[in-house]
């Protein structure tokens, strides 16, 4: 069920063509509100309107013009249209992906929220990942793909300030059966982090020197 406030807004639908169009979301938004469809492909580019909505052009997409856009697209091409929409002066934090827009309960002004403020997850394992990623959220956090041994990440976590302003060192590479390749592990101070989804030091240490400042 959509929470929607009672102000009647205009929504934007990105599609890459008519095949995109999911009429289920587009009902639920164009009930109360007023929904515009652009088509990608400019084989439809004479579509004047689908389903009641209004088409609208490229040169009609502003950042001012819309409450939201949501990318009707599949998971492999959601960037490409991202960044469409970004290039067009809409900012990432009124586009919402597909996926999350069906979630039971989701509510597109909460939403827009969490992106506008996006969490730091500490996470001890690759859960913290996937929640960004479910939730079509920039990783915040410097302990994303990576993971703790469970007594070192209470430690970890009790004195943040303390761990997190140092420097990590590589203590060795260590050899993993289901990836089939050596992965960094690394010290941080007395804490070691295993950072199992990167192939060398350099690679986890520019992504968590990059993540801290994020």
């Amino acid at each position: 069920m959509f929470s929607f406030l009672r102000k009647k807004r205009k929504y934007l639908f990105i599609v890459e063509n008519t095949s995109d169009l999911n009429f289920s979301i587009i009902n639920r938004i164009s009930k109360n509100h007023t929904a515009f469809i652009y088509i990608y492909d400019s084989w439809f580019k004479n579509y004047s309107e689908i389903n009641g909505c209004k088409v609208v052009t490229e040169d009609e997409i502003t950042n001012d013009n819309f409450y939201a856009c949501i990318l009707l697209c599949e998971k492999n091409n959601e960037e490409k249209y991202r960044s469409f929409a970004q290039n067009k002066g809409i900012k990432d934090w009124k586009i919402i992906s597909k996926k999350v827009i069906d979630y039971p309960e989701f509510a597109i002004e909460k939403y827009r929220q969490l992106k506008r403020n996006v969490p730091t997850i500490i996470s001890s394992n690759c859960w913290g990942a996937i929640t960004y990623n479910s939730l079509s959220l920039k990783f915040m956090s410097p302990t994303i793909l990576m993971y703790f041994n469970p007594k070192e990440y209470v430690k970890f976590c009790r004195d943040f300030k303390h761990y997190i302003e140092k420097p990590i060192e590589l203590c060795y590479m260590k050899f993993e059966q289901n990836l089939k390749r050596e992965f960094p592990v690394c010290c941080c101070g007395d804490i070691k982090l295993y950072f199992n989804h990167y192939t060398s030091f350099e690679e986890a240490n520019n992504a968590w020197i990059r993540r801290k400042k994020e």
